[in-house]
This record gives structure tokens, sequence and C-alpha cells, in this order.
């Protein structure tokens, strides 16, 4: 893992964090992305707002590639 990948990591797992900490439902109710057919992340409308902010932004493409294995790992 390199650093970027590191920090990377941490800074989503914040943002997942903040988002859904107060979730009364299992975790596995609430993912925050969703697979097509085709393997590739479809990131959920909360997760995609929290992403779109300016500090965030740079977060979007990296996450809907590494988001699944952050996940299921």
């Amino acid at each position: 893992m390199n650093e970027e990948y590191a920090n990377n990591s941490k800074r989503l797992t914040i943002i997942l964090y903040h988002l859904y900490s107060g979730e009364k439902t299992a975790p596995s109710d609430t993912l925050p992305f969703s697979l097509d057919k085709d393997g590739t992340a479809i990131l959920s409308d909360d997760l995609m707002t929290a992403l779109s902010r300016a500090e965030n932004a740079d977060l979007i493409a990296w996450a809907k590639e590494h988001i699944s294995e952050l996940v299921f790992r």
C-alpha cells in the first residue's frame, strides 16, 4: 500500500463514518455503494454529495475504483 492509497483510504473512511455512524440499521444494510453488472461501483447519493464538496472532490474517481475492496477486504 502506498502513501496516497493509505491517505485516500483514511479520508474516505472518515467521510463514511460521519455519514453512517448514526444509522440504526446493520452496517451491511447501509452500504454506501452498489455494484453494477460489470462490477463498477455506483456511489450512494449521500456519499456523492459529501465527495462533491471542494475539499473531497479529488476522491470521487478514487472512491469509485477502490471502495469495494476497502469494504470487502
